[in-house]
């Protein structure tokens, strides 16, 4: 076997060990369910959802939710990453 073969196979391994994932951006991929209320504003095309305490969440939603812009909502769902959530619900409050 090549050197450079034994290398792309040992990397492979790192990927799939749990103890080497803990702490990377493929450990956050879990289901971690969270709850967001701000005011929902668009900043380009991405929905922000504005926290009380100053936050700004990047928030993926089905369908259109432009007649939530402007209003405080409460969306649940996922949280995908450092700052997205990705809703399985949005309604106004």
């Amino acid at each position: 076997m090549e050197p450079h073969q034994r290398s792309d196979m040992h990397s492979v391994q790192l990927w799939s060990d749990p103890k080497y994932l803990q702490g990377t951006a493929a450990h956050m991929a879990r289901y971690r369910p969270i709850i967001l209320e701000g005011l929902l504003i668009r900043e380009g095309r991405q929905l922000v959802p504005r926290t009380a305490d100053g936050g700004q969440w990047r928030l993926l939603a089905l369908g259109k939710q432009d007649h939530l812009l402007g209003r405080h909502v409460r969306g649940e769902g996922a949280r995908e990453g450092h700052d997205i959530v990705a809703a399985d619900r949005t309604i106004a409050k």
